[in-house]
Parts: C-alpha cells; structure tokens; sequence
C-alpha cells in the first residue's frame, strides 16, 4: 500500500473489510483521484462500516477538487480517522493558514497515513502562516522516504533560511544539491551565502540562474559571464536611481553590484526581488 504504514487508530477495531475500503480509498486520494474517491460518497454516507471516516476523507478530497468551494458545515466531529485532516484542508482553503499548519502538521507527524499533496499543503501553510519551526520538525521525518524526500528537503530547507539558520541551510544545500532545481529555492540558497559572506559562490550561483531567468542559454566561463555585465556595471548608479524597475533590470542591478564587490547593495536587491516574488 502506498505512502502508508500500519495505523494505529480506533479503526483497527473495524472489520477487515471496512479497513479495505479505508485503505482503498486512501489510495484514490494518495494519486489524487479526486473524482474516483468523490464517487464513493453514496457508500460512505452509510453509517455501518467505515462510512464516517471515508466521509472526512471525501471531504477532504472535495477541497482539492472544488478549490476550496466546498463547505462540509459546523455539525462534523475532529476525532474520526480522517477528521484532522479534513479540517487542516479546511483551514488552507479559508486562508488560515496558521491553524491550517497546525492541524496539517500533527497530522503528518503522528499519523500514519500520508501523500505528497499532504506535505506540499503542509509546507505551503507553514510558510504563509510563519510556522517555520514546525516546518523544519515535519519535514526532517520524512528526508529518509524516497517519494517525498525532495519535497520535504525543501521544506527543511524553507524552516532553516525562514528563521535566518543560513549556515544549516546551506548545508542541505550542498549536500543535496541536485534536489534543488526550483529558480526560488536558487535564490535563497544565494541569499543564504551572500548571509555567509561567501559571495563568490553566491555569484557563480545566481549567474547562470540569471542566465536561465532571461531566456539565454548560459554557456560562458564565469570570467566572462563577469565581463558581460560590464556595462550595467559602469551605469549602475543611473539604474539605482530608475522607478519602477522591471524584475529583469532589478536582477541587472543586483548582479551589478555582486560583481562589484558591494555585497550589501546586491543583498538588498535580491531580498526585494524575493518579496515581490512571495507577494
């Protein structure tokens, strides 16, 4: 069964079959079969059975497939298998995402069942509602599974630069640099050495990244990709001064400065490009 290990929960009181139909289910939201899973509704409103916990779980699946449009009411209980889950999706696609973090996070640390889409929820809501220390605690548990080390390296990634520990998330930068090809989670590897003050490697860094943001295919040696911003290099103060720079001029500049050695400045650059990103 995939992405699940024996649950310890009150449904192991069910019949084997009720277990089944538990597991099968989950299996449809695991792959994200929303429709399947959707279609099941009519035998999990029978209340013999796992009817209840297939119901949080359709619940939960209808979060996903109506964009947060779904609204189960009040009346649901949290204590069912699925119940936690439910309400941490819940949360997500109301924009609380603090409490979306909260339930969604106890969820992946004390329960058995989980999926991709689970963690990637997760991660979004600790980001938006600042729950970085959270972020870190749930994702470490998962680096050792293979489906969902990537994500959850990102994750670990996320808690450590959110919280300013730029040393440790550059450490599982390079440690697992071939899991890192997302243009943000680039920029902050950069930002967090530019923190280090191991600018040089932040340059090589974000070079061919600029490279790949305009469009150009980035073959130069660094000396030359160096020589090609000579001329942002020697107006830089004039595009300092412009208003409303585009993301690309803003990008020029930032690269400006790093090769002119005025780290700070450059600094300053990439931390508002990465706002105006989140924003």
């Amino acid at each position: 069964m995939k992405n699940k290990a024996a649950p310890k929960t009150k449904s192991d009181s069910k019949p084997a079959d009720a277990n089944a139909q538990i597991l099968a289910a989950w299996d449809l939201y695991t792959d994200g079969d929303w429709p399947a899973l959707i279609a099941l509704e009519n035998q999990a409103s029978n209340k013999e059975g796992p009817g209840d916990d297939i119901a949080d779980l359709i619940a939960a699946a209808r979060y996903e497939a109506a964009d947060g449009a779904y609204d189960p009411g009040a009346s649901a209980e949290r204590n069912g298998l699925f119940g936690m889950l439910r309400d941490g999706m819940a949360a997500c696609y109301h924009h609380e995402y603090a409490e979306a973090a909260d339930l969604l996070g106890r969820w992946l640390l004390d329960r058995d069942y989980y999926a991709p889409v689970t963690l990637r929820r997760f991660i979004d809501a600790a980001q938006a509602g600042a729950r970085y220390r959270l972020l870190g605690e749930v994702c470490k548990k998962f680096i050792g599974k293979p489906a969902l080390q990537k994500t959850a390296l990102e994750g670990f990634f996320l808690s450590n630069f959110h919280q300013d520990r730029h040393k440790e998330a550059v450490l599982i930068f390079e440690k697992f640099r071939e899991q890192f090809d997302e243009v943000v989670l680039l920029q902050k590897a950069a930002l967090s050495l530019m923190r280090l003050e191991r600018y040089q490697e932040a340059e090589a860094l974000l070079a061919p990244l600029h490279a790949r943001l305009s469009g150009a295919e980035y073959q130069l040696r660094y000396e030359e990709v160096r020589e090609s911003y000579s001329a942002t290099i020697k107006n830089r103060a004039t595009l300092a001064k412009k208003n409303n720079r585009s993301h690309d001029e803003s990008m020029e500049l930032g690269m400006a400065y790093l090769f002119s050695s005025e780290y700070d400045k450059a600094l300053q650059i990439f931390q508002g490009l990465m706002k105006s990103q989140a924003a």
